[in-house]
């Protein structure tokens, strides 16, 4: 349990700390589940 929090409050500060990256990648991810759902 304190593990999974741990990671959660990681993410979250990577999240913050390199937020343009992170959008990129999501965005990049998005596209991908669209190719996968069609």
């Amino acid at each position: 349990m304190f593990l999974a929090v741990q990671s959660y409050t990681t993410f979250s500060f990577l999240l913050k700390t390199h937020l343009l990256h992170i959008r990129e990648v999501s965005f990049a991810d998005l596209q991908a589940l669209q190719v996968l759902d069609n």
